[in-house]
């Protein structure tokens, strides 16, 4: 199913020929910024995968009211298969970094404590609502995976992507990246650390974890400034790779 108008969120998408509420902020925007009215076609998708042609039906105590005309599990893009570990940075800026990661496609976004990260509020519902206000404007139908603050040795510890899993850290001094992204698996996971940087002996573990050095730019980067430009010229990689 081609969007090709604007798309809106709910959380629960049910069988074609039911009818839905639609939340009440995706219903003031319909109702009152587009001027939906009766009748007309809309998107929604469930962050899931799922994506449903609705016709509106009309305005029932301030929430619209839909029937799912037609529903369909839309297949996952490859860039889901790009997962990005974070340091934890600061809320603006993890902000910043959160939303554009999402507008690229990536399938997880994990936030890790390390030694030189500064204590930072970390809060879910807001990570989310930047996320779902992505993935509606890039019209995309998976919203990423927002793992909850983990330390880092516990991370490296998981084996983060499986087994298979094509390990890049980002580091000045590394291979340019579009030299380093080769190999076989099938899943990537890019590693960036946080304003400070990683401390000897998380590099130690680092590389102990098969992560390979790789560098986005000559210059120095802002935490997430390297990890959107990674993930941006991971991109091509995996357009061309299907």
């Amino acid at each position: 199913m081609r969007i090709d108008r604007e798309l809106f969120f709910l959380p629960e998408l049910d069988r074609a020929g039911e009818t839905v509420l639609l939340p009440e902020a995706e219903s003031r925007h319909l109702a009152r910024v587009l001027r939906k009215r009766a009748g007309e076609l809309v998107y929604l998708t469930d962050g899931r995968g799922q994506v449903a042609r609705s016709k509106i039906l009309g305005l029932e105590k301030g929430r619209i009211r839909c029937r799912l005309e037609r529903v369909e599990t839309q297949p996952e893009p490859p860039t889901r298969r790009i997962q990005v570990g974070l340091g934890l940075i600061r809320p603006n800026r993890l902000d910043w970094a959160v939303e554009k990661l999402t507008e690229l496609g990536v399938g997880r976004i994990s936030l890790l404590q390390s030694d030189y990260c500064q204590p930072h509020s970390y809060k879910p519902q807001h990570l989310e609502k930047i996320a779902v206000a992505a993935i509606k404007q890039s019209r995309q139908t998976y919203l990423p995976v927002l793992a909850p603050p983990m330390p880092l040795d516990r991370w490296l510890a998981e084996k983060p992507g499986g087994e298979a899993a094509l390990r890049l850290v980002g580091d000045r001094d590394g291979v340019p990246l579009r030299l380093g992204a080769t190999g076989s698996g099938r899943t990537v996971v890019l590693l960036v650390g946080p304003e400070g940087g990683f401390s000897a002996g998380e590099q130690a573990a680092i590389a102990a974890a098969g992560f390979q050095p790789v560098q986005f730019a000559r210059t120095i980067l802002r935490s997430e400034t390297a990890a959107v430009t990674g993930t941006a010229q991971l991109l091509s990689w995996f357009q061309s790779d299907g």
